[in-house]
């Protein structure tokens, strides 16, 4: 359980008769210590960080808590948020080496910041007897007595609207990122993927509610340690973004050990299979604002140093409002190393596959480009894997789409296509040329 000690809630008011008792009011929360048997509890008082005896007839457990005491660090914290994947999804914890201080850790998605996941230091104030928090400047004048007035006061709600405080169960020990097979449920086959079906589902922990998600099955080409297996999906775990499909975890069938990558569900599918579904070629606005939403996930990306290694517009998945999210970076790693997406190959891949690089996503970013200004077609329509192997090696790039406007063309794709790597832009650079286009 995520709850560690029990956290009870007073029902009544209480003034202390001994030096070893706490005065509290109706609605003060406890932390659990030990149960004396006689009648008295021995706790923390939270709202003065003082502990002492209570009178367990004047206090219930607190079975609403939003209080997870359990969970300890940032790092636990956001696992758990991550694994939920509930806009505004929250947890109260202990802040790490802060005394007696709380953190209120949110799944905030916030695009100028580039964050998913925002930590509130909450203080306790001992003389006044109330918390605070210590650095927000919209909150500097907001103080409460427990934790269930925070979470449920309209005016806090306001300014960040919680809505759900993760389920106390939610196993955050050993694997962090292991997924019960039975807290999966398959609903249908949604595509044939690189490397095996791929599916919709449901994602259920006892206590909490069901999220909707993307099961694939993941058919390794060579077997592959336990160790390297945990590295690599802790690395794919680890790059977040608005811009990056979030990795849930990994679930094991136990009958056939089959092994299933959880990702969360974006609602219209593929970019590949949106282009092509349009009467006609997206305008500019839309490609253009597609594009920023592909560059910001990559930027993410190259900043970590973590190549993609098969972007295309079939790994680029739509969800609500059309907002763009990239799919399986690191995947094609991870069970075929050897594997490289042909006709979205850089020349340097073509002369040896272990050369992926950042530098080989810009390339593979310039073919993309190509589809979405053909309306999701292929790149090099018409020509065979032979062609393009030895087009590509020999300096061939790919012709301007008809619907391509020259500018667009010079100013971002040319530049994906440069034969030496280094000469190629950088994500961040291209975005930045964009309003060039």
């Amino acid at each position: 359980s995520a709850t560690a000690a029990p956290i009870y809630i007073a029902t009544y008011p209480y003034d202390a008769i001994h030096s070893t008792d706490l005065s509290f009011e109706s609605g003060d929360e406890f932390e659990f210590i030990r149960d004396n048997k006689d009648g008295w509890f021995y706790v923390r008082h939270l709202r003065t960080s003082k502990d002492g005896h209570i009178p367990k007839t004047y206090v219930e457990l607190d079975d609403a808590t939003p209080l997870r005491l359990a969970i300890k660090g940032r790092n636990a914290a956001e696992t758990c948020l991550l694994k939920y994947n509930i806009p505004y999804a929250y947890l109260i914890r202990h802040a790490a080496h802060m005394g007696s201080s709380y953190a209120l850790s949110v799944y905030q998605p916030n695009l100028r910041l580039n964050s998913l996941i925002w930590h509130y230091l909450i203080i306790v104030d001992t003389e006044k007897q109330h918390f605070y928090f210590a650095h927000e400047e919209e909150l500097k004048n907001y103080f409460f007595k427990s934790f269930h007035e925070l979470v449920n006061d309209p005016k806090f709600l306001r300014i960040i609207p919680l809505t759900k405080v993760i389920s106390d169960i939610i196993d955050y020990e050993g694997e962090p990122w292991y997924i019960s097979y039975d807290e999966l449920k398959l609903i249908e086959t949604i595509a044939m993927g690189e490397f095996g079906e791929v599916w919709s589902g449901q994602f259920k922990k006892e206590k909490s509610e069901s999220v909707q998600v993307v099961v694939k099955t993941i058919k390794f080409n060579e077997p592959i340690s336990t160790a390297t297996f945990a590295r690599e999906i802790q690395s794919m775990r680890h790059v977040r973004n608005h811009h990056l499909v979030t990795v849930m975890g990994v679930s094991v069938k136990p009958m056939t050990q089959e092994t299933f990558l959880v990702t969360e569900f974006m609602v219209n599918g593929s970019l590949k299979k949106w282009l092509k579904n349009q009467p006609t070629v997206p305008d500019k606005t839309t490609i253009i604002d597609f594009v920023k939403h592909i560059i910001c996930g990559m930027s993410h990306l190259e900043l970590n140093n973590y190549p993609h290694r098969d972007l295309a517009c079939r790994n680029i998945l739509l969800g609500k409002n059309n907002k763009i999210k990239i799919a399986n970076f690191g995947v094609s790693k991870l069970i075929n190393d050897d594997w490289i997406p042909l006709r979205w190959a850089s020349p340097e891949l073509l002369d040896d596959n272990t050369k992926y690089s950042i530098k080989a996503d810009i390339w593979a970013f310039g073919i993309v480009l190509i589809e979405m200004w053909l309306k999701g077609e292929d790149p090099y329509i018409g020509e065979n894997a032979s062609w393009v192997f030895r087009s590509v090696k020999n300096g061939v790039t790919h012709d301007r789409p008809t619907n391509c406007p020259e500018t667009f063309y010079d100013n971002i794709i040319k530049r994906c296509f440069m034969k030496e790597p280094n000469a190629r832009p950088s994500f961040v650079t291209l975005g930045k040329s964009l309003s060039d286009c």
